[in-house]
């Protein structure tokens, strides 16, 4: 899919319409493992491909290396943690375009479950939640690191 964001490293936004002029960003506290959407700040994540041709990618921090998906426990709920235990394979997502330059971001399963990124409000975690509904679903859009389209 050409309509898609070339491989490189992105900054990832909640795409929705604010007051001010601060996007909230996909970033991971210093210190925790857990993804949030954060006002005012961004993080650096490098997007690559396994299967472009379906929007198939994987998520890595640029700085860390680990690699964003989800881990096996009920008490973590569905939330998506940045994963740097050796051996483990790489989560991945789908990327779905809704509009001119955003993207759902799917969770990619064996099994037929529709999981996306979602979050409740600023500063929650970030999670993995079935689209029962358009409210459950949130569009992200992705700045390049380097400036460019």
């Amino acid at each position: 899919m050409s309509d898609l964001p070339n491989p490189q490293s992105y900054y990832i936004f909640l795409n929705i319409s604010v007051s001010t002029r601060k996007p909230f960003g996909a970033i991971i506290k210093d210190g925790q493992e857990v993804l949030r959407a954060i006002w005012g700040q961004k993080r650096a994540w490098t997007l690559t491909y396994d299967d472009r041709d379906n929007g198939i990618c994987m998520f890595y921090d640029t700085e860390s290396g680990g690699s964003l998906g989800l881990k096996n426990s009920v008490s973590n709920r569905n939330s998506i943690f940045r994963v740097t235990d050796p051996g483990v394979e790489a989560q991945r997502w789908k990327l779905n375009k809704v509009g001119d330059d955003s993207f759902t971001i799917q969770l990619v399963t064996p099994v037929l479950l529709e999981l996306f990124w979602y979050v409740h409000h600023a500063g929650a975690e970030i999670k993995a939640v079935a689209a029962t509904s358009t409210e459950r679903t949130r569009a992200w859009r992705f700045e390049a690191v380097d400036g460019s389209k």
